[in-house]
Parts: structure tokens; C-alpha cells; sequence
């Protein structure tokens, strides 16, 4: 689970993959803020998922 203040591995996988797909231009830190989830959730609306402040296994799920 990925959610703002997160830190870590799997922000840094999301952080990635949100650059790789959109070159959204987030920094790559592994550090989960407010841009990071903001992106986070456009993205989840985009893909038909319902829209939270954190990412979870539909959206990993999603992400694969």
C-alpha cells in the first residue's frame, strides 16, 4: 500500500512508472507527497479505478 508520507521501494516503483508512462517529471526519491498521489489519482480515474489517496493491489494490478 502506497499512500502520502509513504516511503520506500514501492513509491519509487510508482514514482518510476508514472514518469515511464506520462513523463509526469516526478522526482524519483522513493519519498510519496502530495505531487506524487495528485498523479496518482488522475491516473486512477483515468483507468476506471475509484479514485483514493493511495495505491493498492487494483492499482498495481492495473499497473501490469
Amino acid at each position: 500500500l502506497v499512500k502520502q508520507g509513504s516511503k520506500g521501494y514501492a513509491c519509487k516503483a510508482c514514482q518510476t512508472y508514472f514518469n515511464d508512462k506520462d513523463n509526469v517529471g516526478l522526482f524519483v526519491d522513493g519519498k510519496c507527497g502530495p505531487k506524487s498521489l495528485d498523479f496518482a489519482k488522475k491516473w486512477q480515474s483515468t483507468i476506471g479505478l475509484k479514485v483514493a489517496w493511495m495505491l493498492g493491489a487494483m492499482s498495481r494490478a492495473k499497473a501490469i
